[in-house]
């Protein structure tokens, strides 16, 4: 029987599964193939990122993340707050950028990009 508001173990069966599937083996190739492909995705991900005027945060001690600057999207927001502060038309700034952001956040949460922090 379910329970509103309980954790399910749906996910950590199939975790352990999928371990369990893979083998000892299976696991160290995932990740080896994890660290091969790690430069690459990072040069991508810089040339991309350079492409819309942003770029690659170095993190030395995490080899994990990714980290990508979003001053395009802050160039937006100051533009914003200047207009609001001098009576401009604030409004439709602000609707822009938040169209902007949302629009944005949703890409990276379709395409199952977890972990984000705007």
């Amino acid at each position: 029987k379910a329970y509103p508001g309980r954790a399910s173990a749906a996910p950590t069966v199939d975790l352990l599964c999928t371990l369990l599937g893979l083998g000892r083996r299976g696991w160290r190739d995932l990740l080896e193939g994890r660290e091969r492909r790690r430069d690459a995705f990072e040069a991508r991900l810089a040339e991309v990122a350079a492409a819309h005027g942003e770029r690659v945060l170095e993190t030395p001690h995490n080899r994990i993340s990714f980290g990508v600057t979003l001053d395009a999207l802050a160039a937006k927001a100051s533009a914003v707050e200047a207009a609001r502060r001098t009576g401009g038309p604030a409004a439709d700034a602000r609707s822009a950028v938040n169209d902007r952001c949302t629009k944005f956040g949703s890409m990276l949460f379709t395409r199952c990009v977890s972990g984000t922090r705007v």
